[in-house]
C-alpha cells in the first residue's frame, strides 16, 4: 500500500489557503488577498496527523514518518544502497553517504548541472561549490552563490508546494 501525506496550509481561522498562494518563510502573506499562513498541516492516509505553524518542520516530520512505513523504508533500501545497510541508517535525511549520493547519480547525464534546492517556505535553487572537504568525517560541498527561484515542478516533486 502506498501512503500520501499531503502538506496543506491554513489561515487563522482554519479556512484552507490555496495552493497558488506564496508566503515569506514566517507565513507573511505574498497574495493581495491572503491573511497569510498560520499553520501547515499533513495528514497520512494511515491517520497520522502534524501540524504546527513552521511549514518546513512539518514537511521534515512528514517525511520522516513516510519513510518510517515499512514498504516505503524497503523501497528506499533498494533505490538508495548498493549493498544492504541497518534500516536505521537511511530513513533519515542527515543519514545520505557518499555511496548513496554516488548511487542516485551514477545514471545521469555526466554534463548535467546539479543545484541546491533550499528552504520549501521560500524555495530557491543554489550552485554547489567545486571543492569537497573532509573533515570529523564528513564530506561538505560548499554552497556557491544563489542561481534564481526553484521552478514550481521542483518544489511539486519534492512536496514542497
Amino acid at each position: 500500500m502506498t501512503f500520501r501525506a499531503p502538506l496543506t496550509n491554513h489561515h487563522a481561522d482554519g479556512s484552507l489557503c490555496p495552493a497558488g498562494h506564496k508566503h515569506t518563510s514566517s507565513g507573511k502573506p505574498l497574495h493581495t488577498d491572503c491573511p497569510g499562513r498560520a499553520y501547515t498541516r499533513a495528514v497520512c492516509s494511515c491517520g497520522w496527523k502534524k501540524e504546527e505553524s513552521g511549514k518546513g518542520y512539518v514537511n521534515e516530520c512528514r517525511k520522516r514518518h513516510l519513510a518510517s512505513h515499512a514498504e516505503g523504508a524497503e523501497r528506499l533500501l533498494g533505490i538508495l544502497t548498493p549493498h544492504p545497510v541497518p534500516l536505521s541508517e537511511v530513513l533519515l535525511p542527515q543519514y545520505l553517504t557518499v555511496g548513496h549520493l554516488l548511487r542516485q547519480l551514477q545514471d545521469l547525464d555526466p554534463g548535467l548541472p546539479i543545484r541546491l534546492a533550499i528552504n520549501p517556505d521560500f524555495p530557491f535553487t543554489h550552485y554547489l561549490g567545486a571543492e569537497i572537504v573532509v573533515r570529523d568525517g564528513k564530506a561538505f560541498i560548499a554552497d556557491d552563490g544563489q542561481e534564481g527561484y526553484l521552478p514550481p515542478s521542483v518544489s511539486d516533486a519534492l512536496a514542497w508546494a
